[in-house]
């Protein structure tokens, strides 16, 4: 029908093509709405995310870990400080976890006698703040753990000590008097092989044991300069590509600061060395990324020597005194979930060829082989349990300690290990 004019000059638009016009005014109505509405929400979301922190009830200010210990050599009960009975700094701002050491400094949750009651295994767990529990409830270190699993016919007492070396002085001069019938030595693959003081604050005496040269060194050298890693430990990036990194992962560290669903996002952390896309440094507190490194520096082969020369050492003297003597890696997150490792790799342009994450593993079971130490690695069970419920084992925002999941399941190796071995013995 054609469109003509009425009497009044107005035009008369047909019904069809009216109902469509209206459609399509209501369709743009709808997109534009959608669009804000979206616009509004993901702002909305933002303004949470930002605010999450800032509409909690300020949190009391906690002990945290640095308060728990002290690196004295003379310590009767290793480096965490005596009856301590309280809450203490958790994973995250305002949470708090329960803390306790008897008389000496053990952590455990009775005053520890000189001897174990009859027919009970004294096991004295030695270890840095993965066997401490930093941050972690009386009840869920891996010491408890382990306690539970084997149950009232063993004591499990956790003896805390930043590095091997330092395990093997206090070993040499305070174990005797607690009549261990076994010892456990935790050794973090990161800081525990490259903070070590072997050379430094102790160094081999004549007859073979160790001796304290300096107590102020008794947590590493700071004269030892950490060197960055060769040019083909790095792939090549464009600046762009480079700003992009750098502000991918602000952005990852800025939502896991603000809201704990996005803890996992970022790479695991590193230092105390700035480390930088193109720049990477082999003395890492947390990561210990040189361990791995297939061209070893002067520094790392130099702590591999320490660990081995400790770990002779410790076996010397236990095995003088009838102690059975076990050692334990335990491993960094990279080596347990691929999506860390990638992220590493990502955030500092690293070429996953230059490295090998089975590195210290392989040193540590070669040196146990050699003076013939019975060593457990449960590497490959946390890649499993990692790989089976596809959770978090490590704390969040790149922390590199163990949670309690991931505890727990060194816990559960570790008692099954020791179970075995009194069997074949």
């Amino acid at each position: 029908m054609a469109t003509t004019l009425t009497s009044k000059g107005q035009v008369t638009i047909p019904k069809r093509i009216r109902d469509a016009l209206t459609s399509i005014a209501k369709m743009r109505r709808t997109l534009v709405n959608l669009l804000l509405l979206s616009v509004s929400s993901l702002t909305g979301l933002l303004l949470i995310l930002w605010a999450l922190p800032h509409l909690r009830k300020p949190a009391l200010k906690l002990t945290d870990y640095d308060d728990l210990v002290i690196f004295a050599g003379h310590r009767g009960g290793g480096h965490l400080r005596e009856s301590i009975d309280q809450v203490v700094q958790g994973e995250r701002a305002g949470m708090s976890v329960h803390w306790r050491t008897d008389a000496n400094g053990f952590r455990v949750d009775q005053e520890t006698k000189a001897r174990a009651p009859p027919n009970v295994r004294r096991i004295l767990l030695l270890g840095d703040s993965y066997i401490d529990g930093m941050r972690t409830d009386q009840r869920f270190t891996i010491g408890a753990e382990l306690q539970r699993a084997l149950g009232a016919g063993a004591e499990v007492i956790i003896v805390g000590h930043n590095n091997p070396a330092n395990a093997w002085y206090w070993l040499q001069n305070q174990s005797a008097a607690w009549h261990p019938d076994d010892v456990v030595l935790g050794i973090t693959l990161g800081n525990d092989l490259t903070f070590q003081n072997l050379g430094a604050g102790l160094q081999e005496s004549a007859n073979g044991g160790v001796e304290l040269l300096d107590e102020s060194l008794l947590d590493g050298n700071p004269a030892w300069r950490a060197s960055a890693l060769p040019a083909q430990a790095y792939l090549p990036r464009s600046n762009l590509a480079l700003s992009t990194l750098r502000f991918e992962f602000h952005v990852r560290h800025w939502l896991a600061a603000r809201a704990g669903m996005f803890g996992q996002l970022p790479a695991p952390e590193t230092g105390p060395e700035l480390n930088a896309p193109g720049r990477f440094f082999d003395r890492d507190m947390y990561t210990g990324l040189g361990l791995f490194a297939r061209q070893q520096s002067a520094f790392i082969q130099a702590s591999y020597r320490a660990n081995r020369a400790t770990l002779a050492g410790i076996q010397r003297l236990l095995s003088a005194r009838g102690v059975r003597f076990t050692v334990l890696v335990l491993p960094v997150r990279i080596q347990v979930n691929p999506t860390d490792w990638a992220r590493l790799l990502r955030q500092y342009a690293l070429n996953p060829d230059a490295f090998d994450l089975r590195a210290p593993n392989a040193h540590i079971k070669a040196s146990c082989a050699e003076f013939r130490i019975d060593c457990l690695d449960p590497t490959d069970a946390l890649i499993a349990q990692y790989q089976k419920r596809a959770s978090a084992l490590y704390r969040p925002r790149g922390d590199m300690h163990l949670n309690e999941a991931g505890n727990a399941r060194i816990a559960a190796e570790l008692a099954r290990h020791l179970e075995e071995d009194r069997g074949a013995q």
